[in-house]
């Protein structure tokens, strides 16, 4: 199973020619099938820039009602809605995202993306599709925002070759199947359990995203162990005190979330314009993030990272 992270926007604010506002795609699956996190202004068009047509995305996450994570969602729905959708989309997001977007169906006379349904976030768990569980938490910013933590399902151990080398049982898809877990039973009688044959299972990725939000304890908990954490960086570590104020945080403070969660990797996005053409600038928040967690990095658009499969 596969996990690749694609940022669509990584502006805060509004956007700029070098970044467009929050928008972010997951592909969890070795399949088709993406979901969408945040969708500002011109998403869409980040979205065909990027290869990806509008009909693989199956799930839309919104994490709070400001305009930059919003603006673009009425265009994107309405595009969907003529592109024929093949599965139902689930879109989650605030309660009031209901009204937002019927407000503007009803004034446009937009048509109503088909098959469609939406669910209201609320604190803890919000799905499992396809295995992978998404638990949403709120955060610290000046309206009800979420952040989001996406975990695989556990995969099946090594499968031990050599103990089916020993055991005479044949190649295909009978290793196939004990591959998977199942118990199986040849022609001569016998009955394998693929428990017997399989090494520890191998832990599912973790990946946290935490848009716009102080430093508080449910960052932390998105961010506990995961193997990539998405976190905000408004503002230099020199505006530290607007940040706190306007309730955002430095690339320093996300840098200090992920220590503290034992998270393994941070992506620093959700930039302030001021700092877009200023390559001094975001080279000065990325070694700040740096000096406290090493192993981070400053995203861009349309920048895809690959989080890589367990080993431990």
């Amino acid at each position: 199973m596969g996990m690749r992270v694609t940022f669509l926007g990584t502006s805060s604010a509004k956007p700029s020619p070098l970044r467009n506002v929050s928008g972010l795609f997951l592909s969890p699956f070795e399949r088709k099938e993406r979901w969408l996190f945040d969708c500002g202004d011109g998403t869409q068009l980040r979205i065909l820039s990027a290869g990806l047509p509008l009909e693989h995305i199956r799930a839309i996450f919104i994490s709070h009602m400001h305009g930059d994570h919003i603006f673009g969602l009425p265009g994107l729905l309405a595009s969907m809605s003529l592109s024929n959708m093949p599965t139902e989309v689930e879109l989650y997001g605030p309660a009031p995202l209901a009204d937002f977007l019927e407000s503007v169906r009803s004034y446009s006379a937009a048509r109503r993306p088909s098959p469609f349904r939406f669910r209201a976030l609320a604190e803890g768990a919000v799905a499992a599709i396809d295995g992978v569980a998404v638990e949403c938490r709120l955060l610290d910013h000046r309206d009800p925002t979420y952040g989001f933590r996406i975990t695989e399902p556990d995969a099946p151990g090594k499968l031990d070759v050599s103990a089916l080398e020993r055991d005479g049982v044949p190649e295909g898809s009978v290793r196939g199947r004990l591959k998977r877990g199942e118990d199986v039973t040849l022609e001569d009688g016998r009955v394998l359990r693929g428990r017997d044959y399989l090494g520890p299972a191998r832990q599912g990725r973790v990946l946290a995203i935490v848009p716009d939000t102080s430093p508080c304890e449910a960052s932390r908990a998105l961010a506990k162990d995961a193997d990539l954490l998405v976190h905000e960086a408004t503002l230099d570590d020199a505006q530290s005190g607007t940040a706190l104020e306007r309730k955002h945080s430095t690339p320093s403070m996300a840098a200090e979330t992920a220590r503290g969660a034992g998270a393994r990797r941070l992506a620093l996005t959700h930039i302030s314009p001021r700092y877009h053409d200023k390559p001094e600038d975001l080279a000065a928040m990325l070694a700040a993030a740096q000096a406290v967690f090493p192993e981070t990095s400053l995203a861009e658009d349309l920048q895809s990272i690959d989080v890589p499969a367990r080993t431990d």
